[in-house]
């Protein structure tokens, strides 16, 4: 689980812990019923994003800029 422990708790970041915590249970169900429906990314602002440890692929709504990105690896990109 590595990230989602990081942010679990009542830390300053446990609200993005309880997002990612919930955005992980909904996948799961959704792949469970096999259906397609739209995936909603974690809404996040500017602040919150850089205080993460990201991992490649992931991907977040930006709340400040009002754009989805995605980490590359080495640096945050807006996608589409």
């Amino acid at each position: 689980m590595g990230l989602i422990d990081d942010f679990r708790k009542d830390g300053p970041f446990s609200q993005i812990g309880k997002q990612l915590e919930q955005l992980t249970k909904e996948i799961r169900q959704l792949r469970a019923k096999n259906e397609n429906v739209p995936l909603q990314a974690p809404s996040l602002t500017t602040a919150q994003r850089n205080a993460l440890s990201p991992m490649f692929g992931m991907i977040i709504y930006n709340s400040t800029t009002g754009t989805v990105q995605g980490y590359t690896g080495s640096g945050w990109s807006d996608l589409g």
